[in-house]
């Protein structure tokens, strides 16, 4: 099970959760969402506090509509309780829950805390991966944000799949510094040895 986090998620503690449930865990900038689960599912995390301000400042269907746009699939999960007291009418939640369902065609699934979370998003991945055969690794359209495209582009390189593409945009940030990488540099990326550094740099360098 493959989940790329935002970094700004990781400030809870997700992430560790996440790895004692087995996930390989890569923590990116993320441009579209706050987790993406086998690399089709786009998930979106707001605890209730934040969805409600979100509702108020037009931040949710913005964030929502990015996410449509750029996965296969797409989740909402809403963390946390008290959802409908607060600063906010409960009117208008109810509303922008139905809107999501209804008209966004985008599941919500409600948590209670991090750890649940975390749990859900394990059964995510579970449910997920026979599904994934049904589609190449560079699979649908071309992606359209900048992290996607940098996977894809990755991705398409012989000796580069999912799992180090994932790897190596964690080390490295960018394609350009993957390109400028020594063979030594490359070795430091988890699951690169010296054979394949050597093959991933002749094959970045044209020397093949």
């Amino acid at each position: 099970m493959i989940i790329y986090i935002d970094r700004n998620e990781c400030r809870m503690g997700i992430d560790k959760y996440l790895l004692k449930l087995g996930f390989t865990v890569h923590r990116l900038n993320l441009e579209v969402g706050d987790y993406v689960v086998n690399r089709k599912v786009g998930v979106e995390r707001k605890t209730v506090d934040d969805f409600k301000k979100s509702i108020i400042d037009g931040r949710l269907f913005r964030q929502v509509k990015l996410l449509k746009q750029n996965f296969i699939d797409s989740i909402l999960v809403i963390e946390g309780e008290n959802l409908y007291n607060g600063n906010i009418n409960a009117r208008a939640v109810k509303g922008a829950i139905v809107s999501l369902i209804f008209n966004w065609r985008i599941p919500i699934i409600f948590t209670q805390n991090t750890s649940e979370t975390a749990e859900f998003l394990r059964i995510i991945a579970k449910q997920n991966t026979g599904f994934r055969r049904n589609y190449s690794v560079r699979f649908g359209k071309k992606p359209h944000h900048e992290f996607k495209q940098r996977l894809y582009l990755l991705e398409g390189i012989p000796k580069i799949g999912p799992h180090l593409a994932g790897g190596l945009l964690e080390h490295f940030s960018s394609i350009k510094n993957i390109l400028e990488a020594s063979e030594e540099e490359l070795i430091k990326v988890k699951g690169i040895g010296k054979t394949k550094a050597r093959k991933i740099k002749q094959l970045l360098s044209g020397r093949l």
